[in-house]
């Protein structure tokens, strides 16, 4: 009776390895007109909750994944697309994904030709009041006057890429990367380093010489 047993604790054990195995999984996700990679796409294991975001590169790493996994790739403004991961390719993965915006062919508008006028016309009597009271507009033909100036500058590290994260000179400053921000020139990544602001009230008034006569 204990040789059964120990048989089949022999089997049970040698079968959990292989019913458990997990397999890495990591790849590149594309814009299939550009080419260019997708960062902060959604990569999921199909029928799980299991999954990952791609970094500023576009690129996703999981780490435990079944032996015939399925990914669901998706993106905003793209359509989603369903993996089926090649067991002979499992660490080089490369999803292309498909904008599902579509382009609006040119539309021209020509309006209608007019003949201009002077008389009647907004534009022209709101240019005509602000020439007649121009000399009442200077502020240095002012006794006295005040204003608010607000200053800001921003310096920052520009085209802010993962692979400066490993870099040693910021080994010990990963807190940093909590604030990687989005550039409203360029749209790519940068690291904001400091930020100066000044905000101050400029007050002008004329001192006015009085003769006694």
């Amino acid at each position: 009776m204990n040789r059964y047993i120990c048989l089949f604790f022999t089997l049970f054990i040698v079968y959990i390895p292989f019913a458990s195995a997990q397999y890495k999984l990591q790849g590149v996700v594309r814009d299939s007109a550009t080419n260019e990679t997708l960062p902060f796409a959604a990569v999921v294991i199909e029928g799980t909750k299991t999954g990952k975001s791609t970094d500023m590169e576009g690129k996703f790493v999981i780490n435990s994944a079944p032996e015939n996994a399925v990914l669901i790739v998706s993106y905003t403004g793209y359509f989603p697309k369903r993996v089926v991961v090649d067991p002979s390719n499992r660490e080089n993965i490369e999803v292309v994904l498909s904008s599902s915006m579509r382009e609006l062919d040119e539309v021209v508008i020509t309006p209608k030709k007019t003949k201009y006028s002077k008389k009647n016309n907004p534009a022209v009597e709101l240019v005509e009041k602000i020439i007649a009271q121009k000399k009442q507009n200077r502020l240095e033909d002012h006794d006295y006057y005040q204003y608010e100036r607000y200053e800001k500058m921003t310096f920052a590290l520009n085209d802010f890429s993962e692979d400066q994260k490993k870099k040693w000179l910021f080994k010990k400053f990963q807190f940093i990367f909590d604030y990687v921000d989005t550039s409203e020139i360029s749209g790519k990544p940068i690291l904001t380093v400091s930020i100066r602001e000044q905000i101050e009230t400029i007050t002008t008034a004329k001192i006015r010489n009085r003769r006694n006569k």
